[in-house]
């Protein structure tokens, strides 16, 4: 039988979803057990649609896991972006689309690989200059910008035995829809649109081979308003 919205009133052998929040509705008490259980017969809060659901999910993010639509390595800077940019061209139109899935970049930069044509990634994987090492971050975070039309905020860095990691994501994910402090929103500002674009970002360095790697992950939608470069740093 499937499932319907009803009020209590509707039927004597009824309980809510606290997941999707539906009255679900059973003829008898043994079909309403056993939509809020598993085939071990362990009770679960959630209905059998909603942990259906749940699961198609989880493998469809495990499957788009297995590999990297583009992954390279590369000795210069300009090589990074070109390939870059010239894959997303192709693959991501910046129309949202739910059934599509993640496009995923893995791009090593090789130690010679120099970023504002005067740092090379061997001296920010070595450094142990913080304010340096983000300096760059940035500026390949920015490189994406570039590539992708897409703005990815920084969440949070931390050091890892072998070198830091920076962890950005998209602020128009859904899942940062409830970020925004009401009282910070100005009084005539647009609403602002939200995907499940499951957007993220990692920039990680390597001291033990003197490299970079980025790693992207996203699903495309309508880009980023432009923003200036002052606004970036």
């Amino acid at each position: 039988m499937d499932q319907t919205e009803v009020t209590v009133e509707d039927s004597q052998y009824c309980r809510k979803c606290p997941a999707c929040r539906c009255w679900i509705r059973r003829d008898t008490l043994r079909e309403l057990e056993n939509t809020f259980a598993g085939p071990d017969c362990h009770v679960f809060r959630s209905c059998q649609r909603c942990r259906e659901k749940r699961q198609r999910k989880s493998q469809g993010r495990a499957s788009r896991r297995a590999g990297f639509d583009l992954d390279g390595c590369y000795e210069t800077h300009k090589e990074f972006v070109e390939a870059v940019s010239s894959f997303l061209g192709q693959h991501d139109s910046h129309k949202y689309d739910s059934s599509l899935q993640t496009l995923r970049i893995r791009a090593n930069l090789a130690s010679t690989v120099l970023v504002d044509n005067v740092i090379s990634i061997v001296d920010c994987a070595l450094t142990a200059d913080r304010d340096l090492q983000k300096r760059v971050v940035m500026m390949l975070r920015n490189d994406i910008l570039d590539c992708a039309g897409y703005y990815f905020h920084l969440r949070h860095a931390h050091e890892r035995r072998d070198g830091a990691k920076y962890s950005f994501s998209c602020p128009r994910s859904i899942e940062h829809k409830t970020e925004r402090d009401p009282l910070s929103i100005q009084r005539y500002t647009a609403p602002k649109e939200y995907f499940e674009c499951q957007g993220k970002l990692h920039i990680s360095f390597s001291k033990a081979n003197e490299s970079a790697t980025i790693i992207y992950e996203h699903v495309g939608h309508t880009e980023s308003p432009s923003k200036t470069k002052a606004d970036l740093h």
